[in-house]
């Protein structure tokens, strides 16, 4: 398995990461893996009374961010946190969606350096950062709405 079940200890810092960045205090009460390229997946605790030697797994679990520069959320990942949040989220109008959901980035004047939550009403819709005016998008391609809708 290219995984590791994450620790309690690393799970806490993982909750420590989402209350510092977003004003999160909820809890998860997930399982989390990481990959070998730093991204987190949530699944079920009882993953740990399964043993993976017998078998074959190629995916598990929904994604739930990346570990780089902070804790970068995906979509899935904002949808649990976002609610939550308590700082570092940002509303966007219905028009700004569409350009959001088709991979655009945004113009801003926020100034907050590291990540921030996207939501439009009661939707979260992924995680951006700010760099030069902007809000950079990380909609997956594969995710994204085609440009002409």
């Amino acid at each position: 398995m290219d995984w590791d079940i994450l620790a309690s200890k690393d799970i806490k810092a993982i909750h420590k990461m989402l209350e510092e960045q977003f004003g999160f205090t909820g809890k998860l009460e997930y399982g989390f893996l990481k990959n070998h390229e730093d991204n987190l997946y949530i699944v079920s605790r009882d993953i740990a009374n399964i043993d993976f030697k017998r078998l074959r797994v190629t995916s598990m679990g929904s994604y739930f961010g990346e570990l780089k520069k902070g804790l970068r959320l995906s979509i899935e990942g904002s949808q649990l946190v976002g609610p939550h949040a308590t700082k570092n989220v940002v509303d966007i109008s219905k028009e700004e969606m569409l350009l959001w959901l088709k991979g655009t980035d945004l113009p801003t004047t926020h100034k907050h350096p590291g990540l921030l939550i996207i939501r439009h009403g009661k939707d979260y819709l992924g995680c951006g950062s700010i760099k030069e005016g902007r809000i950079l998008n990380y909609v997956p391609k594969i995710r994204r709405l085609p440009a002409q809708a």
